[in-house]
């Protein structure tokens, strides 16, 4: 046992796991796996989402120290056979391919899962276990240090030979909404998860949804026909299927209390023991079904699902390691700096005659220079070695001191094949309107995912990341848009695109820096906290080695151009002008790079409402 951990100190009405980690226990080399990882790793039981949360973050930094004891908790754990236990086992082991650099440590990982869970994917077929543990088998793949045939072993695949699960009589029997455990929101939203994107089609109103027909789906309610009475309901077979599940995990209750503190299908901060095995319920029929049903049926072919990650989501805790105190305080004490090179919301000068001058400042054309939004160097960042920055976001909003004028900016990067350039503009200057270019990519998961992920996972594509405006030719969306989902809630970040990342090698995600493949800092976000702000005064950038990009592009034959936007309005939140004529304006203008790599830029649109 950790001599950290000094029971004797706490009487027996304190002793709970809470209570040790208020504590605030980290674990280092000289935790060994059967001390303190171990009661963490039970800890695991928890309906406490946050202590979860806390103990995966703090057992990913302890594996990546210590990848061999790691390795002996799994050993010790997996008999245990408690599925909240080996789900966030899993989610560290996610974090730890994440990280992890140590070929040897990756490998002896990799075995491990190909030997303990992707042997029996019969036994584990929960959804989250088979993500968590098929990323370490990837990242051997990646390493070279396992086969391809070794690691498809670890990928989704079609069964043909259907194994019926269990379903519960008494629901069979009297099919209703709500049945216990499974009652309330749990009833009409969570349940849902578990079939819908295989036996029918949500709708987003309570239970309802549409059930699917297709060859697939008749043969398997067809197997299933005396079990669930010949019903071919996906209701029915997910609640009895789940219900059984339930009950064979120990879950003996009648009777209870089936609200949740989260509404309309989200996770409750905190559980009740109902909804920890609802949810378990979900991602074990989610893994059952992915084995024998398509995902998707388009252009008159049945696809199956080959990632999980676009059926379910698990935080990455790898995302969590650098969010510490000292770097909350250091954050606190130096926050990132204003990058504002020239004036964005003017002032006023004259206040006895303010909507006149509003109106003076919203009408009059600002002059813009794109060489103060989109090149910055080393000492805007306060850093030491020579550099110079090219920033492929960029969105600041400022207001001015009299809280009377609310101007943003806004600039998104796109990249397109160097002979198409000139045609492009000619297309664009004749009839912007009818080319709407594609700001943001989507990577193809669930709705959520983690940032980090897309790094290396480079088997996750993107979607609407790309724009043909003539046959084709094609313009590339610089930026991908992510939804980040948390217990404390969701989060939108933006990273650049797998194309830019493609381009520059970028492998890694550490905190706000862009990383390659030989760990040098390729890019960074820069980012201004605007909760801190009032009347939305925000900025964030992601900005690129200028070099290294422009390189990546003359060697790859691209050509980077932005799109801007500047938007200017009186301060709609300020009840001191509201008698005042509310005006605003939008503005357009397309930028590129000339043969010397000089900012041009033409303002090609202005009204008072966006033509988009």
């Amino acid at each position: 046992m950790s001599k950290k951990l000094n029971i004797s100190k706490y009487r027996l009405q304190q002793w709970s796991l809470a209570s040790i980690l208020d504590n605030h226990f980290d674990l280092d080399e000289t935790d060994m796996f059967d001390g303190l990882p171990l009661i963490y790793a039970w800890g695991f039981t928890t309906l406490d989402q946050k202590l979860r949360e806390n103990l995966r973050v703090k057992l990913t930094k302890w594996a990546l120290i210590l990848p061999s004891e790691f390795k002996k908790l799994l050993d010790l754990m997996l008999p245990i056979d408690e599925p909240q236990i080996l789900e966030d086992l899993a989610t560290i082991t996610l974090g730890f391919a994440t990280k992890c650099k140590d070929e040897s440590a990756v490998y002896e990982l990799a075995l491990w899962s190909l030997n303990n869970i992707f042997s029996n994917t019969d036994k584990y077929r929960n959804v989250v276990v088979r993500y968590g543990f098929r990323t370490i088998v990837e990242k051997a793949f990646q390493y070279d240090l396992i086969s391809k045939a070794e690691v498809e072993k670890s990928r989704p695949f079609h069964k043909d030979n259907l194994i019926l699960l269990g379903v519960d009589k008494t629901y069979i029997n009297n099919p209703k909404e709500d049945s216990y455990p499974i009652g309330h929101d749990l009833s009409w939203y969570v349940i849902k998860k578990a079939y819908d994107d295989f036996l029918s089609i949500g709708t987003g109103f309570n239970s309802f949804s549409y059930d699917k027909e297709n060859p697939y789906i008749k043969d398997f309610y067809q197997k299933y026909s005396v079990l669930i009475n010949n019903s071919t309901s996906a209701r029915i077979w997910g609640m009895a299927t789940a219900i059984a599940y339930i009950r064979s995990l120990g879950f003996n209750r009648d009777t209870g209390y089936v609200n949740t503190d989260a509404t309309h299908g989200s996770k409750s901060e905190k559980f009740t023991f109902e909804e920890k095995y609802v949810w378990l319920a979900v991602h074990y029929l989610k893994g059952y079904l992915s084995d024998y049903l398509p995902y998707e049926y388009e252009n008159g072919r049945f696809s199956w699902i080959d990632d999980y990650s676009k059926i379910i989501h698990i935080s990455n805790p790898a995302e969590d390691l650098q969010t510490n105190l000292e770097n909350q305080v250091e954050e606190y004490f130096n926050p990132p700096l204003w990058l504002i090179k020239e004036e964005l919301a003017p002032e006023i000068n004259n206040l006895e005659n303010i909507g006149v001058e509003i109106a003076k400042i919203i009408e009059n054309s600002p002059k813009i220079d794109f060489n103060n939004w989109l090149i910055y160097n080393n000492f805007d960042f306060s850093e030491n070695t020579e550099k110079e920055y090219l920033s492929i976001y960029q969105s600041t909003g400022l207001t001015n001191s009299s809280s009377t004028i609310n101007a943003y900016i806004d600039c998104c990067g796109y990249l397109i094949d160097e002979k198409d350039f000139d045609f492009f503009m000619i297309e664009f200057s004749q009839n912007s309107d009818s080319i709407h270019l594609s700001d943001f990519g989507s990577p193809d998961t669930d709705t959520y995912t983690n940032p980090s992920n897309l790094f290396w996972m480079d088997w996750i594509e993107e979607k609407y990341n790309q724009t043909e405006f003539d046959d084709g030719k094609y313009v590339f969306s610089c930026l991908t848009r992510v939804m980040k989902d948390t217990v404390d809630g969701e989060k939108e970040v933006i990273i650049p695109s797998k194309k830019i990342r493609k381009l520059l090698s970028i492998s890694e995600l550490d905190n706000n820096n862009y990383l390659n493949i030989n760990s040098d800092i390729v890019g960074f976000d820069h980012k201004i906290n605007k909760e801190r702000f009032s009347y939305g005064d925000h900025q964030s950038m992601i900005l690129i080695d200028k070099n290294v990009l422009l390189n990546a592009l003359n060697n790859n034959n691209m050509k980077l151009f932005w799109i801007a936007n500047h938007f200017i309005k009186k301060n709609p939140l300020n009840k001191k002008i509201k008698e005042i004529e509310h005006k605003q304006k939008v503005r357009k203008y397309i930028i590129w790079l000339d043969n010397k790599n000089q900012l041009k830029s033409i303002n090609y649109y202005e009204e008072k409402f966006s033509n988009i």
